[in-house]
């Protein structure tokens, strides 16, 4: 059994499933600037979800937009994912199995007893496998840069969960953060980087690379190639938030270049996100994650590691 128990049976850590939202202006009175939040917009509506509150959740079925999503934070992992709700015909909720794999929360879903991969998004067990869930753009980025880029954002509220405001005042997982342990059920570990290295994945083409958030930070714009497929990965210099895009348009390889927050190329121009600015059509999204080397590394054994020279 490639799952393990991680604590005791289902909704052993709540989710949250009527979120309240409360404005920017009102979240400042509690979060810190440097504190940590899940930014999503879908559909021109903006979200952010603090990771004080995610830590103890670790799941917020939402609707953003219009559409059902499910906001995942697995601790263990730093892995935060947002997936569309839509599964064929039906609309899904989300909860914690109290299972893991290689340390990562397993989701099942309400409505058919599915067991979920939070980091493949894929089903595990259960009559929807081998369904896949639908990732929605989102990213983790500290919450003065999210909301100066978008003032409008609506802010996931402390009382949306239980047990009280002051619940989300302490960091269950600090000690863990802050050593070289890693989550339960993980024994070898890639040693090409520290096991708490912060990595964006990108798997496509059949192949698979990580980009640590340092070499993300210090370049903000990479071009490269990963399984044959031109990627470029992204820091918008506003929100923070790193998108991962495919660098073509029309079968042409796109050459980029970052000015002003605004990717540019002899095509055209496009936000950080990949959204027109002065081109005719959108730069595809790819899925990415974000989170520690071990737990990528462990889903993706023969994931290539960036270096400068590519």
């Amino acid at each position: 059994d490639r799952l393990r128990l991680g604590c005791s049976g289902k909704d052993c850590i709540p989710s949250i499933d009527n979120p309240g939202f409360e404005p920017a202006s009102s979240a400042d009175a509690w979060l810190q600037d440097s504190d940590l939040v899940m930014g999503l917009e879908v559909n021109g509506e903006t979200r952010a979800y603090p990771l004080r509150i995610l830590n103890r959740h670790e799941i917020v079925n939402d609707r953003v937009g219009g559409e059902p999503v499910a906001v995942t934070y697995c601790p263990l992992c730093r892995s935060g994912l947002t997936y569309s709700r839509r599964v064929g015909n039906r609309t899904l909720e989300f909860g914690v199995s109290g299972r893991l794999l290689n340390a990562n929360l397993v989701m099942y879903d309400r409505q058919t007893d599915t067991f979920w991969s939070q980091v493949q998004g894929d089903a595990l067990v259960g009559p929807l496998v081998p369904e896949t869930l639908n990732l929605v753009p989102s990213s983790i980025t500290e919450w003065d840069r999210w909301s100066e880029a978008n003032p409008d954002t609506r802010v996931l509220s402390r009382s949306s969960g239980q047990g009280g405001t002051g619940t989300y005042t302490t960091n269950p997982y600090e000690g863990y953060e802050d050593s070289k342990r890693v989550g339960f059920g993980v024994d070898e570990v890639d040693d090409r980087l520290p096991s708490k290295e912060l990595v964006y994945g990108v798997a496509v083409g059949g192949e698979s690379k990580a980009y640590t958030e340092d070499a993300v930070e210090r370049e903000n714009l990479i071009q490269d190639e990963v399984g044959g497929v031109p990627v470029a990965v992204v820091e918008d210099q506003a929100s923070g938030t790193v998108t991962v895009l495919l660098r073509e348009l029309g079968g042409n390889n796109l050459n980029l270049s970052l000015r002003n927050n605004t990717l540019i190329s002899s095509r055209g121009s496009w936000t950080p996100e990949g959204d027109p600015v002065s081109a005719n059509q959108s730069l595809r999204t790819l899925n990415s994650h974000g989170f520690y080397w071990f737990a990528w590394s462990k889903f993706h054994p023969k994931s290539m590691v960036y270096t400068a020279s590519g």
